[in-house]
């Protein structure tokens, strides 16, 4: 058997850099005090009655000499995805809970937890019964989702939907989710594709869809005849390092515009770092969110459409006071393992 050794790091971050710190822990003296036999449970699941829509929390206990252990939620025979719904918590004492918010239909039934360590396994049932109030309805779409043109030259998706309780809806374009909202401006022939809204209560769900084609815009945005420009372009700017910074722009309208933001010739998407938006009126942004010095330099936009193609560039400084400072460890990162088993990281 392989002794159990743990590597251990710290990272240190700010706006100046990064430095990390490790540290190496032999856990192979307190396996002495786990038994070699399979998990036990102090405390097993309980059957419950639930109204449907409620919070439920399904638990149990294991002997702490079992541990570690690794620990699997199932409904009706199928492992549960842990998101939205499905929370998975446990403790140091050797406690587990799944927690479901809300309880749906599909809940309803048989829910079993699986235990195991090197030695052996061990499993715990019950059931979960719900209660479901006569008014309570699955939704259904009345009125098909479908694509209306406004007045500000947007496209509104709309549609119709009834159930109880309230149904939650979500947005979806090609498959990958859409902000909160049912309006979304056309841009380019990014804007294309098949939306879809999902209604969901705790009774379940239903889907409706549309597409929007080149022939749509054609029809909905007949060519204009304005000149695409720019009527605030980039800025030059100076930010200290650390600090947030926006980048705007203001164009013309075109029915089929594409923005792209650039950094030193190479693309700009949205990240942990850098957030891309827009507003009415034509107006572009690009926020940073904590301006490092590797920020620096020339930033551009280019703005395309059907038959032109024009740009704006800026220079960026980065400043950065004097009493700023990377990160840098005093004493090197240590674990120490104290006498109830838990892991103590100093550094």
């Amino acid at each position: 058997m392989e002794r159990p050794v743990s590597v251990y790091r710290c990272d240190a971050v700010n706006c100046m850099g990064t430095i990390s710190s490790t540290a190496v822990l032999d856990i192979s003296k307190s396996l002495s005090s786990q038994t070699n036999s399979a998990p036990v449970l102090t405390e097993t699941l309980i059957d419950k009655k639930v109204k449907i829509g409620e919070l439920v929390e399904l638990s149990i206990a294991v002997s702490r000499v079992s541990l570690p252990v690794r620990v699997v939620w199932w409904n009706h025979g199928s492992q549960i995805a842990v998101g939205d719904k499905y929370s998975v918590v446990e403790n140091a004492e050797g406690r587990y809970s799944v927690v479901i918010n809300p309880v749906e239909l599909c809940d309803d039934g048989e829910w079993k937890v699986s235990v195991e360590n090197q030695f052996g396994s061990a499993a715990s049932e019950c059931t979960l019964t719900l209660r479901v109030p006569k008014n309570y309805r699955k939704p259904r779409f009345v009125e098909n989702l479908k694509a209306v043109l406004t007045k500000a030259g947007l496209v509104s998706f709309e549609c119709k939907v009834v159930g109880y309780p309230t149904p939650v809806l979500r947005w979806f374009k090609d498959g990958a989710e859409l902000k909160p909202g049912d309006v979304y401006q056309l841009s380019g022939s990014r804007s294309l594709g098949t939306y879809s809204c999902l209604a969901r209560n705790c009774m379940g769900e239903a889907v409706s869809t549309a597409a929007l084609t080149v022939e749509d815009i054609g029809e909905k945005f007949p060519e204009s005849k304005s000149e695409l420009r720019f009527l605030v372009p980039l800025q030059d700017a100076a930010v200290k390092i650390g600090d947030k910074h926006r980048f705007s722009i203001q164009v013309t309208y075109s029915p089929c515009l594409e923005i792209a933001w650039r950094y030193k010739e190479v693309a700009v998407g949205n990240n942990e770092r850098v957030t891309l938006s827009k507003e009415d009126g034509g107006f572009y942004h690009c926020d940073i969110n904590q301006a490092l010095l590797e920020d620096e330099g020339e930033w551009s936009v280019i703005a395309k459409d059907s038959g032109h193609e024009i740009d704006t560039k800026c220079l960026l400084s980065v400043t950065v006071p004097k009493h700023y400072k990377k990160p840098r460890f005093l004493e090197p990162l240590k674990a120490v393992l104290t006498e109830e088993g838990a892991v103590n990281l100093e550094c």
